[in-house]
């Protein structure tokens, strides 16, 4: 963990700075190959981040609760 926010927060947090930024760049890229990008590529990664996310999350509550039976 980096501070208090665990992996799964920062995968959260990514992806939304990723979501965002991809948002602010249509004023300037606005056309089909944008499109085919963002469902060849975004979309994918999308699914697999929150996929990533929700992983981390179980791993670290199963680490957090076996650390808690080690005390």
């Amino acid at each position: 963990m980096s501070g208090s926010m665990g992996n799964d927060a920062m995968l959260q947090r990514a992806l939304a700075d990723l979501w965002h930024h991809w948002h602010a760049s249509e004023a300037a890229w606005h056309d089909d190959a944008r499109d085919l990008f963002a469902r060849q590529r975004l979309d994918p990664m999308d699914d697999h981040a929150r996929q990533a996310i929700k992983a981390a999350s179980q791993l670290e509550a199963l680490l957090a609760q076996a650390l808690r039976q080690c005390q």
